[in-house]
């Protein structure tokens, strides 16, 4: 087994240590270093340098950041790889992002057991573009809007080195939670100008947290354990209400992400529109077309297209595979092509549409 990639063959298991007993203390920390309406400030952190550049930025709003040592993944031993997983780990799954999940849950254990009500929690690699210090502000807005919500991240999006936005498309289902279909995940409801309630996305950079989010993240990896990295699996926290902001305030440096089409975290899971076109639910692959047109420009989203028009057909017919007749296979294959064609001709029209909520916020920002 390589020192990064973990083995998700089941093996046999020793008695489960509680998943609390990997995570790290916080040691050192300071007085409550908070802005309005947040009680502590952490930031996750293996790289000093990183650190000291997040914190400069921070420092000039007068905010600062109490620095929690990650989980070093890497080092973990082996014998913990295997206590922790749900049994197994996710496909591509690697000790880094295990490390990740274990710090971000360290960090919320520490906050659940000192009381406090809201944090934010930040990596390494933040990029502040607006005074911070209005966020004080949009929780209290944020407040009076919806009442009770669990995370408030300080950005709209995940980006990758030239600025584009990143959409969170697909879900990588766990083998031990009830999984629902795509397009409760792919749900965005603008809320107002500021926010957006959504069901998923990328990222866990910064993210302010409020103790009823607290407590529904830790019940939830207490219980199921970890497989996915973190940001795939708070979409399947029941309740959890996560909001984003409608502009970029704090988020992360571009270059941070580098999506690819085959890694686990940053790919469109063709096996789940797979899955959905097996079932006969084309309807619920259109709006990954949408987004991912949306996000990525017309050649990306023509290269997924190209693969759906060939997938299309294929699911389709072994949808129908179960056909005794020449007839019915006739039916199947015509199906299928015609799903293709439709499929291609869609995606003009998908990506001339304009997601409202976004363009609401881009005018208002160009306005100013």
């Amino acid at each position: 087994m390589s020192l990064e990639s973990v083995n998700v063959l089941t093996l046999p298991r020793k008695r489960q240590q509680p998943l609390e007993h990997y995570f790290k203390k916080a040691v050192n920390k300071p007085q409550p270093n908070g802005i309005g309406g947040v009680d502590f400030v952490y930031m996750i952190t293996l790289n000093e340098d990183r650190f000291r550049e997040s914190a400069r930025q921070l420092s000039q709003y007068a905010i600062h950041a109490y620095r929690f040592e990650a989980v070093n993944g890497s080092a973990l031993p082996q014998d913990a790889i295997d206590q922790l997983g749900a049994p197994t780990f996710c496909e591509g799954m690697s000790r880094k992002s295990i490390g990740i999940v274990l710090s971000h849950l360290s960090v919320l254990q520490d906050a659940y057991e000192s009381g406090y009500e809201t944090v934010w929690v930040m990596e390494e690699d933040i990029q502040v573009i607006e005074n911070p210090g209005v966020l004080s502000d949009l929780i209290v807005e944020l407040d009076r809007l919806v009442g009770d919500w669990d995370i408030l991240y300080t950005d709209f999006e995940s980006k990758v080195s030239n600025g584009r936005l990143v959409p969170c498309l697909a879900v990588s289902p766990r083998p031990n939670v009830p999984v629902r279909p795509l397009a409760y995940y792919l749900r965005r409801k603008c809320l107002s100008e500021n926010f957006t309630e959504i069901g998923m996305r990328y990222g866990c950079y910064s993210m302010i947290i409020r103790r009823s989010g607290i407590k529904k993240i830790l019940k939830y990896f207490k219980k199921h354990r970890i497989y996915l990295p973190i940001d795939m699996d708070l979409l399947f926290i029941p309740g959890l209400k996560q909001i984003t902001c409608n502009r970029e305030i704090v988020s992360h440096m571009p270059d941070h992400v580098r999506p690819h089409l085959h890694s686990p975290a940053y790919s469109i899971d063709l096996a789940i529109i797979d899955h959905y076109l097996y079932q006969g639910d084309f309807s619920a692959v259109e709006p990954i077309i949408y987004r991912f047109a949306q996000r990525y420009g017309p050649p990306a989203a023509l290269h997924l297209i190209l693969k759906l028009v060939v997938s299309s057909p294929l699911t389709a017919i072994r949808s129908f595979g179960h056909s005794s007749n020449e007839g019915g296979r006739k039916v199947a294959v015509t199906l299928a092509l015609g799903q293709s064609i439709k499929i291609a001709l869609r995606y003009r029209q998908l990506f001339g549409r304009t997601h409202s909520c976004r363009s609401r916020s881009i005018s208002s920002e160009s306005g100013k």
